[in-house]
């Protein structure tokens, strides 16, 4: 497995966020789900990049979080 150092640069591409909130517990639950892409700032051998059709080396991750809160809101009517 080859080992890379630290990308240069890290940007989400897309982020997803969703809440969902129960009433009768009064918990609210924060979703967020992302596209991380990471470029590496290596650039490809003529031959693969005009094979491939891309000009340098990107890593792409999921990325996803969970945050569940309690009493966040407030219910009083």
């Amino acid at each position: 497995m080859i080992q890379l150092a630290l990308p240069d640069e890290s940007n989400f591409t897309d982020v997803f966020p969703f809440l969902d909130e129960d009433q009768s517990s009064n918990l609210s639950t924060f979703f967020a789900y992302g596209i991380l892409e990471e470029d590496y700032n290596i650039n490809l051998p003529n031959n693969l990049s005009n094979r491939y059709g891309i000009d340098d080396v990107k890593d792409y991750k999921a990325v996803k979080t969970t945050i569940v809160n309690k009493n966040i809101f407030d219910r009083r009517e």
